[in-house]
């Protein structure tokens, strides 16, 4: 008898794991160079190759489900020649330096990069902090820079808070959302995003799932009120038939190094 309770106590727990593995979303990064002309190359060498950060979202479970992208960047970075890359008129950290000495700022330089804080791609914290000010301006100084040029090529900011409006169902199930990953059961779906701006910075870059990235609610474009929780929209539970995402996300880390010429130097 005690055999026979021991034997159904250790189904039970197999299927408790397969379900819970069932219904698992995967978020996993990687890095492929392709064959473009980079409009940021620095080195000869670099020309015709193109870093790109692979957003892969897979659905592993027996649901339909929804939840908001990682990013709202514009995942295919224009392509701009160089000549309009000048410095005359800037108006930010950048309008004082020539290209030449923004190029390779942080060569010597490792970062991690929170993918999904903000719905961005974030540099937040230093991996080679001797001294935690310095490590935290370093990490300051890199991202408000690479933001910077990307907002003078891009002429655009990314979106980072939203109404009602933006969550109707309808606007959600819309071919042309932007926001949301809606995947069915076993469907997979991938994003690319241009590393240029990163390559053209140099340094060392640990990209990874940021811890305070959300699937639940978004922050809401106008605060009414001192509530912390009126800062948030909730998303809808359902949409069509996608449900919320509301469990475990399984992840990775993805490393590149970049040199002072923009050359990756290793990615792993």
């Amino acid at each position: 008898m005690r055999r026979l309770i021991n034997t159904l106590i250790l189904l039970l727990t197999f299927l408790r794991i397969d379900t819970v593995i069932a219904q698992s979303i995967s978020i996993r990064f990687s890095i492929e160079m392709e064959n473009e002309i980079d409009s940021l190359a620095v080195g000869k060498d670099s020309l015709l190759t193109v870093p790109f950060l692979l957003i892969s979202y897979e659905n592993q479970s027996d649901s339909n489900y929804y939840l908001p992208k990682v990013t709202f960047t514009d995942t295919q970075y224009p392509c701009m020649g160089t000549v309009m890359l000048q410095p005359i008129g800037w108006t930010s950290t950048l309008e004082n330096h020539s290209l030449s000495e923004i190029c390779g700022r942080f060569s010597d330089s490792s970062f991690v990069v929170g993918v999904g804080q903000f719905w961005d791609l974030y540099v937040n914290d230093s991996l080679m902090q001797t001294d935690g000010e310095e490590g935290n301006n370093a990490a300051l100084d890199a991202n408000t820079e690479i933001e910077d040029l990307r907002s003078l090529l891009t002429n655009s900011d990314t979106k980072a808070r939203f109404n009602e409006i933006d969550l109707l169902p309808e606007n959600i199930l819309s071919e042309n959302n932007e926001y949301f990953i809606l995947l069915k059961s076993g469907e997979k779906h991938v994003d690319k995003i241009n590393l240029s701006l990163f390559r053209f910075f140099g340094g060392s870059y640990k990209f990874k799932l940021a811890p305070n990235y959300e699937t639940t609610r978004l922050y809401r474009d106008i605060i009414v009120g001192s509530d912390p929780s009126l800062r948030y929209i909730l998303l809808p539970l359902q949409v069509g038939p996608y449900y919320l995402y509301q469990g475990p996300i399984d992840n990775n880390s993805v490393f590149a190094k970049f040199d002072s010429h923009g050359k990756v130097v290793s990615v792993y």
